[in-house]
């Protein structure tokens, strides 16, 4: 299942209040992550973290990090690059990347979780 590396390269507060936007990139891959105020986590630009994808509920994460689960509802084609779109209670994952992202099916439910870099 898909593990990307990025850093990240901007923290800002959503149009929608009490949402922030976590953006980053590595390994050829673009990330967007909305995350709720509300869980406590705070994220920072140059911060180091790791998302990965999987059928089966984690069981390495701690309450540092930001896990669930996330249903991928769009696989779309622009401009040469593939934007992944998974929806997290509403909330958006998106991946961008040049590459097709191998073991990620539209319609399908996955497991995530946002780590920070042990």
């Amino acid at each position: 299942m898909p593990t990307v590396k990025f850093r990240v390269d901007e923290v800002s507060d959503s149009i929608i209040p009490s949402i922030q936007h976590v953006r980053g990139s590595g390994e050829g891959v673009e990330v967007l992550v909305e995350v709720s105020e509300k869980l406590g986590l705070k994220y920072k630009v140059g911060e180091n973290l790791i998302l990965r994808f999987t059928k089966n509920k984690p069981k390495d994460y701690t309450k540092n990090d930001y896990c669930g689960k996330a249903f991928l509802f769009s696989i779309k084609e622009k401009d040469g690059d593939k934007i992944y779109l998974f929806s997290v209670g509403g909330l958006i994952i998106r991946l961008k990347t040049k590459k097709k992202i191998r073991d990620l099916n539209i319609a399908e439910e996955y497991y995530f979780c946002v780590y920070r870099e042990r």
